[in-house]
């Protein structure tokens, strides 16, 4: 075996020594003493290698949970024997849900485990909750694994972790130095993107973020025996040492500590003891994360500042088990909304539900594991965890509503046929197209299947406490028996931030429908033929494609190139792909129309036309849809998907002479492409245009975006194929889009705040009347209003101390920002305070006249604590658990 072949098997965890033509498992200890001796290092230089001592478990992969439970016990057993048998030696350990798990399961191994991080043998790292993927997740999902991972350690440990390591995550998008600092962290140590994805150094660096943060960054490989290791695909020359390039790097930058991963990979356990060992000009010591990088930064190195982003390979992996995908999207979703409601029933002093929401971000955590997330799971673990996420939707909707009975009691006025309450979750006036269920049937008594049965009319008005109207329309209806429930849509207009807003709709007899003479609507949309406009757009859906043309009215610009399919379906083969990465070869086919153009919705509120389309064993359901008064084409697909090895995209060919930006949405901010990428993980948006116009794609959960030949394409479905998961995809599959032409610059075009009100709608519910307030009650007061532009509201939330109430902003365009906070008399009391994201506080802010003058860097995320004089108290009588389960329990008399 040639020196290459030997130290490769060496870092890759193999015990393997030359013994003529045959292999026999080896010491490690002798092997690593081999490898060193064998090192050139020049006189007057000592080096040290930090041989850190840890384990790569992934918590969801192709094993079911159940196994992840004794993987974790298994881990933290066999570790803290070796430490209690081995005084030298030490451990470094990584993802705070396995401590968890070993609390609950084992508190005897638990407090053992404790005692060694108290005489410095174990380090605990990552602060995260679990290693979870940092491309896919919103920011505040990215946050949420600090908050309860930090909080975690602090409270049972002492203090915070100080490095993150994130063994085996797929990439990292260029907001997180700016999280990472703000969480505790001092340095990030990662495994990807590898050499062959990403020309990175081997020696560590100083990593910038797209807000200017800068933090110290290191590359390793998670397989190793204790010796520094190249990434994979670094190039060698014939017969050259991999080690010896390795410390020859590093001592020609100045740095002469070495960080060496003594780590078993993928399912846990524990690395065989490594004697410690000194030579001449070296020493082999166990060593932990932290102490590698105070002994480096003591000696004040030089490094390189590498101001790129991290996030790119493993393409694949932002398509596969697109149900993942969803499910976040949608969980991100009810968390902030959840969060939402019960902190405006603690500010009218209802308590809040600390533990219920606590748990379920935990749920939630693990579910954006690096494997799970990006779908490079077996089908089993897939089902795994759509069983968590079930449960965890459970969860929300008892929470949800138990709050909307609250807010319903406090701020419904009058009685009415139907009410509505909605809720704007940005701190900006804002609220467009909501969609919520109604009650169809008007009179109990009333069979229901009849044609002349009494139910709500399919489009009318509402009307809100203020005296503005605004059109509805019934989009859907499902009947059980004599329970029949709709779809409602309707635009709330620019609602107040973070404040019910009641809207009504007529009660029978009186005037409820549009166009009676009083009521004067500026906006419509209408359908005819193949042809939707309202008083901004004409779409024109002819041809073979999805859509032919977008003609904006006011100006005459047409923003598609002059094709007959400028918005299409293409399907791409790809027979060697697999969950990580895309096997396609630049080949494509374009879905074949089916039948004739179908006008399936003419407004008020939307105006639809259905088009369908087949390729293969697959058909295509699209509905092209226009709002009345908004400035963007919505396209919602559904899919009967059977294909095999083959790539699902949508593709836009926008109207550019030129291209000087490609944008893209990113955690807490946005990145840009260089067009030759195959795939990016896109976080809400992707922007394509020059100074003059532009074109973005919105989509809620479909993060596989590219813009190759300068078009616009987002990845729908595919179905990868591998030994242990033959089919990922299949079946029914939704998606849905808003295409959204703009004109002038980027930085104009506000598409990151139209971006967010598509992912995170205003909330809406039909209200309960039931001892309702006379409608003399008066109008509340949001509990604080902002003034500024390009602002994004992160989450709204009590705070985890249970002293007052944490808003989190950011900055989406990259510019500076002054903004100012206007405070109601619910908030006069409150001292305010800028926090790290912790929740820590770091310094006071001054209010004058109830108001506060905030000022954003580019990028900047600011968490502030609008703090109480008192503590928020829990809410009371509820458990946060399942009532299915509290039920199986007591069948049972036992704990699931």
């Amino acid at each position: 075996m040639n020196k290459i072949n030997n130290f490769k098997c060496l870092m890759e965890g193999e015990m393997i020594c030359e013994m003529g033509n045959k292999y026999a498992r080896t010491n490690y200890t002798e092997l690593c003493k081999q490898e060193l001796e064998k090192l050139n290092i020049r006189e007057g230089i000592d080096i040290t290698f930090h041989m850190v001592h840890m384990n790569h478990l992934d918590m969801i992969w192709y094993w079911r949970l159940p196994d992840t439970i004794e993987m974790c016990l298994e881990t933290i057993k066999w570790n803290v024997e070796l430490l209690e048998t081995q005084p030298d030696a030490k451990y470094t350990h990584a993802q705070v849900f396995t401590l968890k798990v070993i609390e609950e399961l084992d508190k005897e191994l638990f407090e053992r485990f404790k005692k060694l991080v108290r005489q410095g043998r174990i380090e605990i790292d990552s602060g995260q909750v679990v290693e979870p993927d940092h491309n896919i997740p919103c920011g505040e999902s990215i946050v949420r694994q600090f908050l309860y991972g930090q909080r975690y350690v602090k409270k049972h440990f002492g203090d915070y972790a100080r490095i993150c390591i994130n063994s085996d995550s797929f990439g990292h998008s260029r907001s997180l130095p700016q999280i990472l600092k703000k969480c505790g962290i001092d340095a990030f140590i990662f495994k990807r993107p590898v050499q062959s994805v990403a020309d990175l150094p081997e020696v560590p660096f100083t990593w910038k973020g797209i807000d200017g943060t800068a933090i110290f960054a290191m590359r390793f490989n998670n397989k190793g025996n204790g010796l520094p290791n190249l990434s994979k695909g670094t190039q060698l020359k014939e017969d050259e040492n991999p080690l010896q390039l390795k410390v020859d790097l590093n001592l020609s930058a100045g740095i002469s500590d070495f960080f060496g991963p003594h780590c078993i990979s993928d399912a846990g356990g524990v690395a065989p003891y490594v004697e410690p060992c000194k030579g001449e000009r070296y020493t082999l010591k166990y060593s932990t994360p932290s102490e590698f990088y105070n002994s480096l930064m003591e000696k004040k190195p030089v490094l390189n500042v590498m101001d790129v982003p991290l996030n790119r390979g493993m393409e694949g992996c932002y398509t596969t088990h697109i149900g993942e995908k969803e499910n976040l999207r949608r969980a991100e979703r009810e968390l902030r909304q959840v969060e939402l409601l019960w902190s405006l029933a603690a500010l009218l002093g209802y308590g809040y539900p600390y533990g219920a929401l606590e748990s379920n971000w935990w749920r939630f955590s693990l579910m954006q594991f690096h494997d799970a997330l990006p779908g490079s799971t077996s089908d089993k673990a897939y089902n795994d965890d759509m069983a968590v996420y079930h449960e965890l939707f459970l969860n929300m909707k008892m929470l949800r509503r138990k709050a909307q009975l609250i807010l319903d009691k406090e701020y419904v006025q009058g009685s009415y046929l139907r009410s509505f309450l909605v809720v704007n979750p940005r701190m900006l006036h804002s609220g467009g197209i909501v969609e919520t269920d109604i009650d169809m049937m008007i009179n109990r008594d009333d069979p229901g299947d009849e044609p002349n049965s009494m139910r709500v009319p399919k489009s009318g008005i509402l009307k809100t406490l203020s005296g503005a109207f605004t059109p509805y329309q019934i989009i859907e209806e499902r009947t059980y028996q004599r329970y029949v429930r709709g779809r409602i849509i309707f635009d709330a207009g620019n609602l107040p931030p973070f404040m019910p807003e009641q809207f009504n709709m007529a009660k029978p007899g009186e005037s409820s429908q549009i166009g009676n003479g009083s009521i004067n609507f500026k906006s419509f949309v209408k359908a005819e033929g193949t042809i939707i406009e309202n008083e901004y757009l004409k779409v024109d859906t002819g041809g073979p494609g999805i859509i032919r043309s977008i003609l904006k009215k006011t100006s005459g610009y047409e923003y598609l190139k002059s094709v007959s399919s400028a918005v299409r379906i293409e399907l791409w083969p790809e027979p060697r792909g697999d969950c990580y990465s895309l096997g396609i070869d630049g080949h494509r086919y374009y879905a074949m129309p089916e039948g004739e153009i179908t006008l399936l919705e003419n407004g008020p509120v939307r105006a639809t036309l259905r088009k369908e389309y087949r390729w293969g064993k697959s058909k295509f359901i699209t509905d092209i849809s226009l709002y009345a008064g908004h400035e963007w084409v919505e396209l919602r697909l559904k899919i009967d998907w059977n294909e095999k090895e083959t790539l699902a995209r949508l593709c836009i060919e926008p109207n550019l002479n030129e291209v000087t930006y490609r944008k893209y949405g990113i955690p807490f901010g946005c990145e840009t492409a260089t067009g030759k990428e195959i795939e990016i993980p896109v976080v809400g948006w992707a922007a394509i245009g020059n100074e003059d116009i532009g074109m973005a794609i919105i989509d809620r959960d479909r993060p596989g975006h590219t813009f190759v030949e300068d078009m616009l394409r987002v990845s729908i479905v595919r179905c990868s194929t591998r030994p242990f998961d033959p089919c990922s995809d299949s079946g029914e599959i939704n998606a849905c889009f808003r295409i959204v032409p703009y004109e002038g610059g980027f930085e104009t075009s506000g598409i990151p705040a139209i971006a967010d009100e598509f992912c995170h709608p205003a909330l809406a519910w039909q209200a309960c009347c039931k001892n309702s307030k006379d409608s003399s009650y008066g109008m509340p007061f949001p509990p604080f209003w902002l003034d500024g532009d390009g602002i994004i509201t992160s989450s709204f939330k009590v705070s985890e101390n249970k002293d007052g109430y944490i808003l989190r902003l950011y900055e989406s365009l990259g510019k500076i920002s002054k903004t100012v906070i206007n405070l109601s008399e619910k908030l006069y009391e409150c001292k305010i305070y800028e926090t790290n994201l912790l929740e820590e506080e770091e310094k006071k802010l001054n209010v004058k006249n109830n108001k506060v003058e905030v000022i954003f860097m580019p990028f900047e995320i600011k968490t502030l604590l609008f703090k109480t004089a008192m503590k928020i108290p829990p809410m009371k009588e509820y458990n946060h658990e399942s009532v299915f389960w509290q039920e199986v329990n007591k069948i049972n008399n036992n704990v699931i």
